[in-house]
């Protein structure tokens, strides 16, 4: 494994959850805005990590029988916010939301190695998505929220 960068996580899952054919807008972490312009929009941000699953440490080193050489392994928690509609109407709301929705498990369900195209992704999963109203700018928007919990690791 390579060394990789937090950016590169988030970069690689907002890429591939951005390719959604019902979003207007996909942002990761350092593209995020003040308004949305265009719903239905997707941001990618982390929300916390560094930690080792398996170790009170922020990070664990393992030893590889093989070739000798050691990883380094962190958890990374990334929330995956869809702002689907600005409200109005419940029932649209819902219908764009629902759809968006469906869109993003079915690229969630069928990603394969590598994962979100990006070889330092050991494993991922996703915790039940979330109805959330977002106040964003004085506006409110209907969407969801998707908590990703992403494992990665290089070579130490």
């Amino acid at each position: 494994m390579t060394t990789y960068s937090l950016g590169d996580i988030i970069d690689s899952i907002e890429n591939t959850l951005g390719a959604a054919a019902s979003l207007n807008a996909s942002q990761s972490y350092d593209e995020l805005t003040e308004a949305i312009m265009d719903p239905p929009t997707l941001q990618v941000y982390p929300e916390e990590g560094g930690a080792s699953e398996y170790s009170e440490t922020d990070r664990i080193t393992l030893g590889r029988k093989s070739d000798g050489k050691k990883h380094s392994v962190k958890t990374y928690i990334v929330n995956v916010d869809l702002l689907a509609k600005q409200r109005a109407n419940i029932g649209e709301d819902m219908k764009i939301l629902v759809d968006c929705i469906d869109e993003i498990e079915d690229i969630l369900d069928t990603q394969e190695c590598p994962w979100f195209d990006n070889d330092n992704i050991m494993s991922f999963q996703w915790d039940p998505w979330r109805r959330v109203v977002f106040a964003y700018s004085n506006v409110d928007y209907v969407g969801a929220r998707f908590s990703l919990t992403v494992r990665c690791g290089r070579e130490a």
